[in-house]
């Protein structure tokens, strides 16, 4: 997130049309130039492209295989949010070349607010009680009730190395790096006693979740999974690892239950349309237990 020194600033007046970056000495390539697409009343601005990469595990006669990217720049007041979108390593690696070159643009323009870097959701940010707590929020869906949480159906979790477990947890110690669990059809795990218990809570390191929501949309209810967490925290224990979001599975029904089939601009807007609404769960989020947080570092015990 990036703060202005005003709201009066459109988004196409400070950035413009960013230019489709160069790629070289990857193992991928850019179909086209990102399309340049303004949306409410120049409030959103919309980059979407593919690339196509080479796929070993495709048929013989086939290695290639194409892959969707996005950013999506949403102003809000005197606040701009980037939602990066992409369903490979490939895509985020262009997609995080394209952020820099927006954010870049941005500075030029000389209407950040000098006294507010870039806001970067990062794991260390939180605490490991804090980082549970901020991945388990999002069950409670968005404030207006349109995005509604449904199960977790598989999370990624592992002990604290640096801590003593306590009995119930011994059998993880110097044994467990790692736990990636996936639940019945029908259930949830957000409850697992590991991830939801105060009295565990603070030996857990939980990394990354996997949701199913629904959302209702002009007559026709959209169910998505979103993959969502500090991926890859568990092995690096980097502090700088970012959070990311992106959607596994859509799948989008009438009004009568019956399946719609969607074109590839429909699937796009119904993607945007949800991490949309999820930005806003984030944000809120994660404003409300960092304020928790300093709110705590700042009260003085009598």
């Amino acid at each position: 997130m990036l703060e202005l020194d005003s709201d009066k600033h459109t988004l196409q007046s400070l950035i413009g049309k960013p230019d489709a970056i160069q790629l070289q000495n990857v193992h991928y390539k850019l179909l086209n130039d990102p399309k340049f697409q303004i949306r409410e009343a120049g409030k959103a601005i919309v980059f979407d492209y593919k690339i196509e990469k080479a796929n070993r595990s495709r048929d013989w006669s086939n290695h290639n295989t194409v892959h969707n990217g996005a950013i999506l720049i949403r102003q809000k007041g005197a606040k701009i949010h980037i939602t990066s979108q992409f369903t490979t390593k490939e895509v985020k690696e262009y997609n995080d070349r394209l952020v820099k070159e927006i954010e870049k643009k941005f500075k030029a323009s000389q209407h950040l607010r000098k006294d507010n870097p870039i806001l970067r959701i990062t794991s260390g940010d939180f605490s490991n009680l804090e980082r549970i707590k901020f991945l388990i929020s999002f069950t409670d869906g968005s404030s207006d009730g349109l995005l509604k949480f449904e199960k977790i159906p598989y999370v990624s979790f592992g002990p604290d190395r640096s801590k003593q477990l306590p009995e119930e947890m011994k059998w993880m110690q110097d044994r467990v790096h790692a736990l990636m669990i996936r639940g019945e059809k029908k259930t949830s795990l957000h409850d697992l006693e590991f991830i939801s218990k105060i009295e565990y809570q603070n030996f857990v390191i939980l990394e990354s979740v996997d949701a199913n929501f629904v959302m209702e949309h002009k007559g026709r209810k959209l169910y998505c999974s979103l993959d969502f967490g500090f991926h890859k925290y568990l092995k690096s224990l980097d502090a700088s690892t970012e959070f990311e979001v992106h959607i596994t599975n859509l799948s989008v029904y009438d009004h009568g239950g019956k399946k719609v089939s969607l074109s590839n601009k429909e699937q796009r807007e119904m993607e945007f349309l949800i991490l949309d609404k999820f930005d806003n769960i984030k944000l809120e989020n994660y404003e409300r237990i960092i304020s928790e947080k300093q709110a705590g570092e700042n009260s003085i015990v009598v």
